[in-house]
């Protein structure tokens, strides 16, 4: 790795860093990550699947969700598959050429809930890892985060006091992201359906296996 200087000076209202030409980017927009006293830039080219499992997926990323417990963007309402944290850590990697080609088939329709950015964003800064940061971005390009609502919160304190009075307790952050499902009205797409299927009213979609 090759350091060199920059001058730093304002304009407008704006911080702004002039790059050496050796330094520059071929795209109008870059990712921002912040790390410590380090700021990382990236290209933000992922604007087509393709893109993202050539350029941007990080194939060594495992998720820790018990430590940890966003051209092609697309309008939320014209989802109809919702990624739990899991399939979207799968996505991730891109290593699963199954699970790749059915999410490239079903561009336009998938989203996430932001429960789920918050525990890819999570094991992310808990590995320190500008670069996972950076494909998260990348992801939530082309895959649309929805917030969560009051009426997900609601549901998901039924399905929560339901399977506990059952004995069939689920964590919290899965309770969370089945009643978001649920209450859209979409599918949702995980590798975990033999957890998930407890509970009632939650269509479910494993493209990982799924022929």
């Amino acid at each position: 790795m090759v350091r060199s200087v920059a001058k730093v000076f304002m304009s407008g209202r704006s911080l702004a860093v002039r790059i050496l030409r050796s330094s520059w980017f071929d795209v109008p927009e870059v990712f921002i990550v912040r790390k410590g006293d380090f700021v990382v830039l990236t290209p933000r080219r992922a604007r087509t699947w393709s893109r993202f499992f050539g350029e941007c997926a990080c194939p060594d990323f495992a998720l820790d969700r018990k430590a940890s417990q966003r051209g092609q963007k697309r309008d939320v309402f014209n989802s109809r598959y919702m990624l739990d944290t899991d399939i979207a850590s799968y996505v991730i990697r891109g290593t699963d050429n199954d699970l790749n080609r059915r999410i490239v088939a079903h561009a336009g329709c998938l989203c996430m809930r932001s429960i789920t950015h918050h525990e890819l964003l999570c094991g992310a800064r808990m590995k320190g890892s500008p670069r996972l940061e950076a494909t998260i971005a990348a992801l939530e390009d082309l895959v649309p985060v929805v917030e969560f609502s009051s009426a997900a919160a609601d549901r998901a304190a039924a399905i929560r006091a339901s399977l506990d009075l059952a004995g069939k307790t689920i964590g919290v952050m899965d309770a969370l992201i089945a009643a978001s499902t649920i209450t859209e009205g979409f599918t949702l797409v995980t590798n975990n359906t033999s957890h998930f299927s407890r509970i009632g009213g939650l269509a479910l979609a494993n493209w990982r296996t799924a022929k």
